[in-house]
């Protein structure tokens, strides 16, 4: 794991960059609110760009969505490129009402 996130510092900028290192602490970070279980499985890059996306839409990609997923799937740690699936995805983070479909009716 700790591979995986030092990918990720190296594909948003490297270490001597404070903005890949404090993105990369903050997704750290608040993955493990996401995280369940005691094992190291591909959810956790899910959960990693879900926690990075910017518009309550993980399918369309996150700002960090190639450095996140690459990192996550490099030969080196053996995992494979993760698409977020849909069903599996909105099992376990309820999507969230947009405008429209909360809007009251005329």
């Amino acid at each position: 794991m700790s591979g995986c996130v030092w990918d990720v510092i190296l594909n948003l900028g490297g270490p001597t960059s404070d903005a890949a290192i404090d993105r990369t602490s903050f997704l750290w970070v608040n993955s493990i609110c996401l995280h369940s279980g005691d094992q190291i499985t591909p959810e956790i890059t899910i959960d990693f760009l879900t926690i990075d996306d910017n518009d309550d839409n993980i399918y369309n990609g996150t700002p960090n969505y190639f450095e996140i997923n690459d990192a996550f799937s490099s030969a080196q740690h053996g995992r494979p490129r993760t698409r977020p699936d849909r069903h599996r995805h909105a099992r376990r983070h309820p999507p969230v009402p947009s405008a429209r479909a909360v809007a009251p009716s005329r």
